[in-house]
């Protein structure tokens, strides 16, 4: 027992002072030289260093592979009241529907009765599939885990595809219920534009101002003609503009729900516990600089970790394009069918309001009285033209007796200077 303290008092020592050869010799367990001691003794502190490490590691995967047992029961346990609460507000939703006083034809009960399979089928699968998840432990073995994450990213991709159904079935109600009420919004609409076109006060400024363009040069009756022209012309861009606003409305709806969606789904998984201890390693250890390219056996893992999620990310981008394009970016058919459907009432309707406009006695007054506000202000800028033509001939003439005073001025000048010269020129020739 004494000889192994003196052994250690002695490694002690030395460690802290490796440069002194003076090494204390008070057992022959340590009769050598000081230097060498000290390698000796950073070697054995390393192989302490890395067991101690290893102990760590493999303590922190015991714990690590038995919280997610407790963390996947929680999970099971929320959303089986999650599920609950959602077969509540559904029956609501369906009881709702069914006390709706109008009446459908067979084909919308049929499609009716079909949504709401399909809606029971994908929640059934949804569930399922949530329950498998659960059950499922994580493996040790490396080359299991490796093949156990590839699994966990298809079983997502196939849940994700599962819910995208019942989102699609979700929004094509939704649709359904926003296009039913365009006909009510359009024949408001019409109302609007009637009452605006047969109220005289209501005629915009820059429709007035292109009739002003054009009274001069043409009777009532051909202005009468050019008005009738120019009402269906602008009502009918009325009415695409219309159209182009509804449309964009019901874009911005969509939009905002899909990406509110595929972001919610996408970040659930990368939250997973697993997943995102996983992610935050590997994003830390890129960051490190010391030695990182020394570490074979890591790098190697970094390496197979790397390709798996820019896999995922491949293939989640390709199924999210896939999706947008088919379905949220794309035209909806149903809206085309209405709009095409109603696209010779709606010609009619303003083929008819336009002869109503021209058929209104106001219109005749209107037309006289801007005629007769043309040809004032046609006066009035006549007047002010021909003012500003006598303004500018007299300041011409102006400035020309001005310009003529100058020079007789200047004149004048010139001769008053030259007098005494020739005097005193005269006297000298005289002398």
């Amino acid at each position: 027992m004494e000889p192994s303290q003196n052994t250690v008092d002695c490694l002690i020592k030395t460690l802290t002072n490796p440069c002194s050869k003076n090494v204390v010799k008070s057992t022959p367990l340590i009769d050598f030289n000081g230097k060498l001691l000290y390698a000796y003794a950073s070697i054995f502190l390393s192989i302490v260093a890395l067991f101690y490490k290893q102990i760590c590691s493999t303590i922190s995967d015991r714990l690590g592979n038995l919280l997610p047992f407790a963390n996947n029961k929680a999970i099971e346990w929320k959303k089986e009241e999650e599920s609950e609460d959602e077969d509540e507000d559904n029956d609501i939703y369906y009881d709702a529907e069914e006390g709706e006083e109008y009446e459908k034809n067979s084909l919308e009960d049929e499609n009716e009765r079909e949504l709401k399979e399909n809606r029971h089928n994908i929640r059934k699968q949804i569930e399922k599939a949530n329950a498998e998840e659960i059950e499922v432990e994580i493996p040790e073995d490396e080359e299991e885990l490796e093949e156990w994450k590839s699994k966990e990213w298809k079983k997502f991709l196939d849940k994700m595809e599962n819910e995208w159904q019942l989102l699609n079935l979700w929004m094509d109600g939704e649709k359904l219920k926003w296009i039913e009420g365009k006909d009510k919004e359009l024949n408001k609409w019409k109302d609007q534009m009637e009452t605006k076109w047969m109220n005289l006060d209501n005629i915009d400024k820059e429709f007035e101002c292109m009739i002003m363009k054009n009274i001069s040069h043409v009777d009532e009756n051909q202005m009468k003609e050019y008005l009738k022209k120019n009402v269906h012309k602008i009502i009918h861009a009325q009415w695409k503009k219309w159209l182009l606003e509804n449309e964009s409305s019901l874009s911005a709806w969509l939009i905002k729900e899909w990406i509110q969606w595929k972001n919610t789904k996408i970040l659930k998984w990368l939250m997973i516990d697993w997943k995102r201890k996983e992610d935050e390693f590997w994003t830390d250890w890129e960051k490190t600089q010391y030695m990182k390219w020394l570490q074979i056996t890591k790098r190697n893992k970094w390496q197979i970790w790397k390709e798996r999620v820019t896999r995922e990310k491949d293939e989640w981008n390709n199924w999210i394009q896939m999706k947008e394009d088919r379905h949220i970016y794309s035209k909806w058919k149903k809206w085309s069918k209405w709009k095409l459907d109603r696209k010779s009432g709606i010609n009619e309707w303003i083929e008819s309001l336009t002869n109503k406009c021209m058929d209104n006695p106001k219109w005749d007054t209107w037309i006289k009285e801007k005629k007769i506000e043309f040809s004032e202000k046609q006066k009035l800028e006549k007047e002010k033209l021909e003012k500003e033509k006598i303004m500018k001939e007299q300041i011409t003439t102006k400035k020309s007796k001005i310009k003529k005073k100058l020079l007789s001025i200047s004149k004048r000048n010139k001769n008053n200077k030259l007098a005494p010269i020739i005097e005193e020129e005269e006297k000298v020739v005289q002398v």
